[in-house]
């Protein structure tokens, strides 16, 4: 696993391998965001100018192979990107392998652990589903995971009716309504954690940049 500090160099280094496409994405308006080596881009440019632009990347180190997929669909950590005519989607992504494990309502747990599973689960849903036929899907999921973890009915309704009444939202439950949907994904979307809320009361800076990158005078956009 390497020492502590080691993904803080990674990231410093690979901060300097992207300047490149960064430069590229900023001049076309486009998307660029990267979490560890994981990287996600948006582009109108013609496919085989695209890859021309990748495959030079990848000759920029020896020591760092990229390997790309250029689709209208794409799974980028536990979200899933569609471009719909234009217009990008998010869904949460699964992988084919997990199973819909969640804390078992039987084990030795303190009552509030089990109260927070279910909503917690609906506002991860709410955040990253940007239609509401996705959301309802993955609410559907979620009901189902936590039956086959052995929490009765009559829970799982109590705290899904909570997070809806606490967030209201009730007609996005009752009858899926779009536009209370869209309303609750951008609501909860920008809503601040607890640890940045925190900071916010601090007086702290969300965000901070380090003096070292202020001077490129970057402005990464990140979906």
């Amino acid at each position: 696993m390497g020492s502590a500090f080691t993904q803080t160099l990674a990231n410093i280094y690979m901060f300097e391998w992207e300047q490149d496409l960064l430069q590229i994405q900023q001049a076309n308006k486009e998307i660029y965001g990267r979490y560890i080596d994981d990287v996600f881009m948006t582009t109108n440019v013609p496919f085989a100018q695209i890859k021309d632009i990748l495959e030079r990347a990848n000759k920029k180190d020896p020591n760092i192979r990229i390997s790309y997929c250029i689709q209208s669909k794409i799974d980028f950590l536990d979200v899933t990107v569609t471009n719909d005519n234009g217009h990008l989607t998010t869904s949460i992504f699964h992988k084919s392998a997990t199973e819909p494990y969640i804390l078992p309502y039987t084990s030795d747990h303190p009552r509030h652990v089990y109260n927070n599973i279910p909503y917690a689960a609906l506002l991860r849903a709410a955040r990253i589903c940007s239609n509401v036929d996705d959301f309802e899907m993955e609410r559907v999921r979620i009901d189902l995971s936590l039956l086959l973890n052995e929490y009765p009915p009559s829970f799982i309704s109590k705290h899904f009716i909570r997070f809806f009444e606490m967030n209201n939202a009730t007609s996005v439950l009752n009858s899926l309504n779009t536009e209370a949907y869209h309303a609750l994904h951008q609501k909860l979307l920008h809503q601040p954690t607890r640890r940045e809320k925190q900071m916010q009361a601090n007086g702290e800076d969300i965000n901070p940049i380090p003096d070292e990158l202020k001077k490129k005078n970057l402005g990464i956009l990140m979906l």
